[in-house]
């Protein structure tokens, strides 16, 4: 089945019910990237960020949309775009989920997570994969995407360079842009098994280089 590859755009509203003073920022993307957009039919503009304006639209959700819009034409197609499960949630984390509404555990939780989700996290590490650690070492975040992004922001500074191996998910570049640094690709092509040798690493540091992301 052949894979069609599509650039998805948003405009600026254009319905009459939408001619109204706003203050939400409706971006659009131009060329790949994202322009800054100017909302003159409120009669004021707003500027978008640098650093966001120069983002480049995630391929994987571009991918993802038309995967999902040619599945409900009616095209049987299988998507490889966003790493999710082709299964529902299992029933057992359903009903779970269920139990703690009713049990009124939805307030607000330590930042860096329950302590009994933590310890869990530990004994799972423990069980499953040999590595030890304490609970205070441990912070749960909403997904990878916000705990590489954080990281990223907290340890970058402009002019530093952030080193990833590629193959590499499509938003670290994006992601390394974001916390003012400069993404530097390391090619790791079938021969070495795409992974990143020590030579490479070696030859690719330099007095800017701070973090490197190996996932």
């Amino acid at each position: 089945m052949p894979l069609v590859l599509r650039t998805r755009t948003a405009s600026l509203p254009t319905r009459k019910e939408d001619q109204r003073p706003s203050r939400r920022l409706l971006p659009r993307f131009q060329g790949g990237k994202l322009a800054r957009a100017s909302m003159a039919h409120s009669g004021f503009a707003v500027e978008v960020n640098p650093a966001v304006a120069g983002l480049k639209p995630s391929k994987t959700m571009v991918l993802s949309d038309l995967a999902r819009d040619l599945q409900e034409s009616g095209v049987d197609i299988i998507s490889l775009a966003a790493g999710e499960p082709d299964f529902d949630t299992p029933e057992v984390i359903v009903e779970a989920g269920i139990e703690a509404l009713r049990q009124g555990i939805t307030h607000y939780t330590a930042n860096t997570g329950t302590a009994a989700l933590r310890a869990a996290i530990c004994a799972k590490f423990e069980r499953e994969n040999g590595l030890q650690y304490a609970p205070n070492e441990v912070v749960v975040s909403n997904g990878a995407k916000q705990s590489v992004w954080q990281g990223l922001l907290g340890t970058c500074s402009p002019g530093d360079e952030v080193l990833i191996p590629a193959p590499y998910w499509t938003s670290y570049p994006e992601m390394a842009s974001l916390a003012g640094a400069k993404p530097v690709i390391l090619d790791c092509p079938k021969d070495q098994d795409y992974m990143l040798t020590p030579q490479q690493l070696e030859a690719a540091l330099t007095p800017s280089s701070r973090p490197a992301v190996f996932a």
